[in-house]
């Protein structure tokens, strides 16, 4: 818990919570299938037998005119800051705190006492890099942390995102990682950039082109499996200012200015197959497509190699359509993995602002018997 008191005291705790047996309750629930054939019983008590610890931390710092005020390795605008030896960030150091306590390793005083002039206005990130590295060190990982903040002023709601973002990134936490997806076939790597992007992943690539066009340059590849080291993964809030649901296609039927886009094969536009071959077996209980959906299968934004077309290619390709960048656009395909390429295209390769990826496309729209469909 944290709060700001009279504008003058500003404090933060935060809990390291263990797993206790309600949470081993849940985790049997969510991963059954890795239990099956065991007890609920039993399953509580191997999950028992792990070690977990558990650290609590706290900080408390006076607040006073002209000093920045820094929390969750964030600068808040506000005309008092924390007062301390480092940047007073009440919050990392309540983190750095828990960590070290649940692990026995001391606590922030110990390893960064105010009498060290090396940590004189320190960003206190780097505390917290530092106690992940003694955690690696000593075979610790971290499973869970919770921190409340409360505040009167100034609101911290619209800074947690960035606050969520520095904190994982000073533990190492693989949200803020690099990813380069490679698809094969192609859409499905963007298919995995749209899912990342709707739970918040920063940085995230296509090889454009994908595996296919990695083997025919000759390029160098490895029978070997890797062996990545587990991480901690902080998803955010889901984004669905890039996802469309039923509801508002439906509600798209009626209005002008807007645009739809069935990326499926022509075949499947005008209701002569249900599904790509090899996969009728996923099919919807109807053939066709929705009402006013333009038709432009994915596959004409790239050149024959899976790379994509150029930007003035596209532009006419779906601008032709009556497709542009002045209208919001939904897009959908079977199951949402070729609809989320064209999202791609039309979202960073043309620019659209407004561009959404109907992800429960015609598997969900074609199987309800309340919606319109259309047949050419």
């Amino acid at each position: 818990m944290g709060l700001f008191k009279s504008d003058a005291v500003l404090q933060t705790k935060l809990e390291r919570v263990s797993l206790g047996e309600s949470r081993i309750l849940s985790f049997w629930r969510a991963y059954k299938d890795d239990y099956e054939g065991k007890s609920m019983k039993d399953t509580i008590e191997e999950m028992r037998g792990r070690k977990f610890r558990s650290g609590l931390g706290y900080d408390l710092h006076r607040l006073e005119v002209g000093r920045k005020l820094i929390v969750g390795g964030i600068e808040l605008p506000f005309e008092k800051g924390s007062v301390g030896h480092s940047d007073g960030d009440v919050l990392a150091h309540a983190v750095c705190d828990a960590l070290l306590g649940a692990a026995g390793l001391g606590d922030i005083g110990t390893h960064f006492p105010d009498s060290d002039p090396k940590w004189k206005g320190a960003n206190s990130l780097l505390f917290l890099e530092h106690a992940k590295k003694l955690l690696d060190e000593n075979h610790f990982a971290i499973e869970h942390v919770d921190a409340v903040v409360i505040t009167e002023k100034p609101k911290l709601g619209p800074h947690f995102p960035k606050m969520r973002e520095a904190l994982a990134r000073a533990l190492g936490v693989s949200a803020a990682d690099e990813l380069v997806l490679v698809g094969d076939p192609i859409q499905f790597a963007a298919y995995a950039y749209w899912y990342l992007k709707i739970y918040g992943h920063a940085d995230v690539r296509t090889l454009d082109g994908g595996r296919q066009k990695w083997i025919d340059e000759g390029r160098e590849l490895t029978t070997e499996a890797s062996s990545p080291a587990p991480k901690g993964y902080s998803a955010r809030e889901r984004d669905e200012s890039i996802r469309a649901r039923r509801d508002q296609v439906l509600a798209w039927l009626n209005e002008h200015g807007r645009a739809l886009v069935d990326v499926r094969s022509p075949q499947e536009y005008a209701g002569e197959l249900m599904a790509p071959p090899g996969y009728e077996q996923e099919g919807a209980a109807r053939t066709g497509h929705i009402p006013t959906a333009q038709s432009i299968p994915w596959a004409q934004a790239v050149r024959d190699d899976g790379t994509f077309k150029a930007a003035d290619e596209l532009a006419q390709l779906y601008g032709g359509k009556g497709v542009n960048g002045d209208k919001p656009v939904i897009a959908y395909c079977r199951i949402g993995e070729r609809s989320s390429h064209t999202w791609f295209v039309l979202k960073h390769l043309l620019g659209y602002q407004n561009v959404r990826n109907y992800d429960g496309s015609w598997t969900e729209w074609g199987s309800m018997i309340d919606v319109p469909v259309e047949k050419p």
